[in-house]
């Protein structure tokens, strides 16, 4: 009789629980062929032994700990002894289930290309009734909703039968796989480069297929139809089958289970469905007496796709089918471009190979050949925008700029530069489109580089033509000197920096002499200085209207002899100084004040170096409040 013994779930990984698999599993005379659980049912054997369970309910068996046997739950004469096996820490169990591929259709372990989305994950997405803005990425507020159905339809897979294929899933297991698919805290792609591991047991006509890949020119595209289980550790894949997979990324989305899971030393990584790939090379190792198998996994898409994610969203109109996504290709360049610009050769090198494939593949996909259709349909939205627009300008709002929104102009520029035709020039001249141009990639909380090829081209071709346009744009550290320098721009009102400096954005913008700046109407000033001169400066006499000033001065730095404007400020009537370490008080700070004669409000925040008098209360009246008669509100 099996005896309970306190153990953690921990320690499930070095307990393994087998079943007679021989023909007559009770004979004493044949030799005995021991077959282990799969991993999951495994812990639920553990966990009910020991926590003192007389029995431990899977689908299709139960197993009775007190005769050590697995009994069917259709037919109780149907058993089949059964042991628990207690592995020593360094005899690590390797999950045969886990990387061996079980594909839907079991006589192919690959399907044909169909771009980044699975059939069956757009098949989720309208079971669900999501639009394209709901994705669980997208808006976090649907992800308890998703979570309750994942939890609910495996409950119910666990209970019932259904027929194996993945259309009877979509209810069921669609609203888990669909939020491992569309992440909502993980949306990085795996570092190009990265090699992935993958046993296989294949017969001799799907090794041919493999085989017959190969010396083809172009190479065909197959795809990953489900949920794939590699490993970073080829020792681990090379314990299973007769083939060894050994897949290079050049660009793909995967997930790193290795922290997660229960089996680190495994160094799982889940593939995800869609994921294209091309058969390199074959070779056959008589030493692992293995077909070594080598791929390039890219995720890619397919200019013939007929499959629609969003039933609830309306067709773009240049969409008559399916046309290939630039905006994909454009992601997929600025997200290799993080790579380009690591300092590492190893990734640097990975990076650009990985480029050349992307950009060939847009080719060949159809991504700039579709791009003239793309611009006649903007452009039919340009002229279809009526007289509102003159309208909204003139009340200084965006009119029908929900619309433009929806269109990432940025990208579609970059594509129509690749086209000589008129069209382009018409839509580079068009105000609404090109007045916000964004060159920043954001997924989840990275911000990705764009590649220097895609900057090289709108410097060279597009921002000189559409500056005059542009109000807004959106930039980072790296790229924001060229597109800053490479044109004027008249009407720039926002720029948005990412990845932000203050040493090195303070070296652009504060390279003109502190005499450049004037104005005649400005009434309030807010700003931080990194010398206390620089406020003198800026209280020369070029501001006359200045009534608010409040500063921040950041700088350590004094000088002690500084010409500047003494006369009296009589339009200053508010004036906030913050400044954390100060040593000429007496000499630059008590002048200053005694100018503000009209001040009615007036804050100190000072941290006074080297002094060996106290500033009390007598000293500030006589020094400074008794030339300020008008001051009402003092805060030091």
């Amino acid at each position: 009789m099996a005896s309970a013994s306190p153990v953690s779930n921990k320690s499930f990984i070095n307990v393994q629980w087998v079943w007679n698999a021989s023909p007559n599993p009770f004979s004493k005379s044949q030799n005995i062929e021991w077959r282990r659980y799969s991993d999951v049912e495994n812990m639920i054997i553990e966990k009910a032994f020991t926590t003192g369970e007389t029995n431990a309910i899977l689908d299709d068996y139960h197993i009775d700990f007190k005769h050590s046997v697995q009994i069917s739950n259709d037919d109780i004469h149907k058993q089949r002894p059964v042991k628990r096996t207690v592995c020593d820490k360094d005899d690590r169990i390797l999950r045969e289930e886990r990387f061996l591929p079980n594909p839907v259709p079991p006589d192919r372990p690959f399907g044909g290309q169909y771009g980044f989305i699975s059939p069956f994950i757009k098949e989720v997405v309208k079971d669900l009734n999501l639009t394209k803005k709901q994705l669980p990425s997208k808006d976090k507020t649907v992800v308890p909703m998703i979570v309750e159905k994942a939890a609910s339809g495996i409950i119910e897979e666990g209970s019932e039968q259904h027929e194996q294929v993945w259309r009877s899933k979509i209810r069921t297991l669609g609203p888990f796989c669909l939020l491992l698919w569309d992440n909502p805290f993980n949306r990085k792609l795996t570092k190009p480069g990265t090699i992935l591991y993958r046993g296989a047991k294949l017969s001799a006509d799907l090794i041919a297929l493999f085989k017959d890949d190969c010396p083809k020119d172009p190479r065909p595209w197959h795809s990953f139809q489900a949920f794939t289980s590699c490993t970073r550790n080829a020792s681990v894949a090379e314990n299973f089958g007769n083939v060894l997979f050994i897949m290079k990324i050049c660009l793909a989305f995967t997930v790193d289970l290795t922290e997660l899971s229960k089996y680190s030393y495994e160094e799982e990584e889940l593939l995800f469905p869609g994921v294209s790939f091309t058969v390199d090379i074959m070779e056959f190792d008589k030493k692992k007496n293995k077909h070594l198998i080598y791929l390039t996994l890219q995720q890619r898409h397919d200019k013939a796709e007929q499959h629609h994610v969003y039933k609830n969203a309306p067709q773009p109109s240049y969409d008559p089918q399916t046309p290939p996504d630039t905006s994909a290709y454009i992601s997929a360049a600025l997200v290799l471009g993080e790579a380009l610009g690591s300092g590492d050769p190893d990734a640097i090198a990975a990076a650009k190979a990985a480029l050349d494939r992307v950009t060939a593949d847009a080719h060949a996909s159809g991504v700039f050949d579709h791009a003239a259709a793309f611009s006649g349909s903007v452009l039919d939205r340009v002229a279809s925008i009526d007289d509102d627009y003159a309208v909204a300008g003139a009340a200084d709002c965006d009119g029908h700029d929900d619309d433009w929104k929806k269109l990432d102009n940025a990208n579609v520029l970059y594509s129509l530069s690749d086209i000589d035709n008129e069209r382009f020039a018409i839509l580079a001249q068009e105000k609404m489109f090109t007045k916000f141009l964004n060159f920043v990639l954001a997924l989840a909380d990275d911000i990705y580089l764009i590649p220097t090829s895609i900057l090289d081209r709108f410097c060279s071709c597009i921002l000189p033509r559409v500056h005059h346009n542009v109000k807004c744009l959106s930039l980072d550290l790296t790229s924001m000197e060229r597109i800053l320098r490479v044109a004027e721009y008249p009407y720039l009102s926002q720029l948005k920096l990412f990845n932000f400096n203050q040493d090195i954005c303070s070296s652009y913008f504060t390279d003109l002499p502190s005499t450049t700046f004037s104005s005649s109407i400005l009434t309030k000033l807010c700003i931080s200085l990194n010398t206390l001169q620089d406020c003198l400066s800026l209280l020369d006499g070029r501001l006359k209207q200045l009534s608010t000033l409040i500063v921040i001065v950041h700088g350590t730095k004094n000088h002690s002899t500084f010409d500047h404007n003494m006369n009296d400020l009589p339009n200053l009537k508010c004036f906030s100084l913050t400044y954390n370490s100060i040593e000429a008080y007496g000499a630059q700070v008590i002048p200053l004040l005694r100018r503000m004669s009209h001040l009615k409000g007036l804050i100190l925040y000072l941290s006074i170096e080297n002094r060996v008098v106290f500033v009390d209360g007598t000293r500030l009246y006589n020094e400074i409040l008794i030339h300020m008669p008008q001051l009402r509100t003092f805060t030091f």
